[in-house]
Formats: structure tokens, C-alpha cells, sequence
């Protein structure tokens, strides 16, 4: 098959060729947030391919949402013509200036001997230093980079016995612990800025992350048994949110979704019931989000007795509003034939 000419504009903003036009505002607002480019713990080049990501978010939202650019690029692609898309535009966040964050050394301190500290010594000196771009409200963007870029976070373990004399190696984090410095800073956020909206979706959105990771990953193991509290962690979090924006459809949903996840690993039945109800009403308001439809189907095999034909339909229905290529579209191919036994 001779590929497009011209690329998948809807493909890079996860929407139906037939979307509607608030559908893909709501899109460019979701993708451009998860690509921002305030991750002051990634490196250059996975900032510069972030940036890349969002600013072909920002091409495809452009053409887009101008119905005569939308039309014309319709067109060009329908009759495999060239189509000049628009130059991104870069944004005020991009040039911003990095000042330095001190990081302190939590490393046990040295024995003092019977001895007195000198004086001015630092119980937590500082180990080094790291770039941040606009302080701890966008503490949690990394997360993002680090589901989109798994690559970047390598699992090395240290099978050093620290030996005297021994160099250690230096350890660099597991994927499914790539959260936990963020979850603490993310926390001393919230204690700084309670009154802040922002730090407190960072805060849920990195426990919820910090799970769901494991979930993926390791569903039967014991970390996810122990990963399971970041559920109830997450859901107060989010309630805190909605209490200060009460409006966000989307962690609503994102509330419902943990409450579903957290009931479904401990068994406790009232937690997916709560998260079912609370997916069916954003549901209401917001009609064929195939976000809310792919949570609604996990909720709905969690309950018992499991409601699968209900989640099929569900996760059929998401196939049909996402592009074939896209990883929410194979993730709901596998669940309906894990639950129905065979492919759909």
C-alpha cells in the first residue's frame, strides 16, 4: 500500500477522522499538556523530543480547527497531493530561563564518633543541582516523559556488596520506581500551595502513575499489592482538585478510574461500584470520550458478577472512535479478546 504523501494529523492528536470540532479541543488541550516541555529531570534530548511531540500537536490542533484548512487538507490527502503544513510556533515556555533547584543528600550521615558536628556542618548538604523551569506546580511533567519514553529509564540493578575499597556502581532508577522522588516532591507541593489546583492534580496524577505502571507491569506481584494504597492516595488527591475546580470532567474520570483500579486489586466491591457510577456521569456529559468509555469497560469486568458484555461493547466502541494505530486502540483489541475469548 503506497503510504500518505502527507501525515496523519489525526493520528497525532488520537481523534476520528469524523471528530467534531470540540472533540479535537479537548485533544489539543490533553496531548499539549502531557507533552509540556517543563521536565527539569529529563535530559536535553528527551526534552527536545517532547517538544517535537507537542509541537505536532500544535500543527495538527492548527490545521484542524480551521475548517477550510481542514477541508483542503482533507482533500490533498484523500487525492495523495502534497500539503504544506503550518511551521510550529515555539512558546513563551520554551525560552524561559532555568535557574538552578538545590537537591540535598538524604544519605545517611557519617558516624560522629563520640565527637561534636563542627560548627556549620549540613545535615543535608546538597548533592548537586538540577534546572527547573517554573518550580514545584509542574513537579509531576516528567511523569509523562516517562510513559511516552520508556526507553530512558533503564533497570540496572546494583549487585555491588560494597566492599571496603569497592567502587559502587551507580544505579540508575526502575521503571517501576522512575515515580517515587517526584511523589515526594509532588507532596511538599501540596504543603507549600494547598490552595493551588495544580500541585494537587500533579500529586494525584503522579500516585495514580506510580500504580498503574505496576498494574501494567507486574499486576500479581508484590510491589502492586504494596502500590495498592496509591489508589486511595490518588482519589483524595483528586477529591481535593474537584473541590477547588469542581468542573474538570477529566479527573473526574481520572477519580473514577482509580477508584475502579483500587477496588479491583483489594476485592473491595463498594470502590468499584463508586467508580462506576462516577465514570456513567462523566459519561453523560461527555458522550463517546474514549477515554471514559476504555475505564468504563475496566469497571465493569471489576464488579461481580463482571458486566462483559457491557465492557466489550465498551472497548469496541473505543476502537471505532481512535485511530487503528494508536496504543489505546490495541489495548482495547486485547482486552475484548482476553474477556471474549476470541479476537473481535
Amino acid at each position: 500500500m503506497t503510504p500518505d504523501p502527507i501525515p496523519n494529523l489525526y493520528a497525532w492528536l488520537q481523534v476520528a477522522q469524523d471528530a467534531d470540532a470540540a472533540t479535537i479541543a479537548a485533544a489539543h488541550q490533553r496531548l499539549r499538556g502531557a507533552f509540556t516541555t517543563g521536565t527539569q529531570w529529563l535530559s536535553e534530548e528527551l526534552r527536545q523530543l517532547a517538544l517535537q511531540q507537542r509541537q505536532q500537536v500544535d500543527t495538527a490542533f492548527a490545521v484542524l480547527c480551521d475548517a477550510e484548512q481542514r477541508a483542503a487538507y482533507d482533500a490533498a490527502r484523500a487525492d495523495g497531493t502534497p500539503f504544506v503544513l503550518p511551521a510550529p510556533v515555539a512558546s513563551d515556555e520554551d525560552t524561559k530561563p532555568i535557574e538552578p533547584v538545590a537537591i540535598y543528600d538524604y544519605a545517611p550521615l557519617p558516624p560522629a564518633r563520640g565527637t561534636e558536628r563542627p560548627r556549620g556542618f549540613a545535615e543535608l548538604p546538597i548533592k548537586r543541582a538540577r534546572p527547573s523551569r517554573v518550580g514545584p506546580a509542574l513537579v509531576g511533567a516528567a511523569l509523562v516523559a516517562a510513559v511516552v519514553f520508556p526507553a530512558a529509564f533503564g533497570a540496572i540493578a546494583l549487585t555491588s556488596t560494597g566492599a571496603p575499597g569497592q567502587v559502587l556502581a551507580t544505579p540508575t532508577i526502575s521503571p517501576l520506581d522512575s515515580f517515587e522522588p517526584l511523589i515526594l516532591e509532588a507532596r511538599a507541593a501540596t504543603e507549600q500551595a494547598p490552595d493551588d489546583p495544580a500541585v494537587w492534580r500533579t500529586y494525584g496524577n503522579l500516585l495514580y502513575d506510580s500504580a498503574q505502571i505496576v498494574r501494567e507491569q507486574a499486576p500479581d506481584s508484590v510491589l502492586y499489592q504494596q502500590r495498592l494504597p496509591r489508589w486511595l492516595e490518588a482519589i483524595e488527591a483528586y477529591r481535593t482538585y474537584l473541590r477547588l475546580k469542581p468542573d474538570d470532567l477529566s479527573v473526574q474520570a481520572d477519580l473514577g478510574a482509580s477508584s475502579c483500579f483500587y477496588g479491583a486489586g483489594s476485592g473491595d466491591q463498594k470502590y468499584v461500584d463508586d467508580g462506576l457510577n462516577q465514570l456513567n456521569a462523566v459519561k453523560d456529559q461527555v458522550l463517546d470520550n474514549p477515554t471514559v468509555m476504555f475505564y468504563l469497560g475496566i469497571c465493569r469486568v471489576s464488579k461481580v458478577p463482571a458486566q462483559t458484555e457491557q465492557a466489550i461493547a465498551d472497548w469496541r466502541r473505543v476502537i471505532e472512535l481512535v485511530p487503528a494505530e494508536s496504543p489505546v486502540a490495541a489495548e482495547a483489541t486485547r482486552l475484548i479478546a482476553q474477556y471474549s475469548g476470541s479476537a473481535p
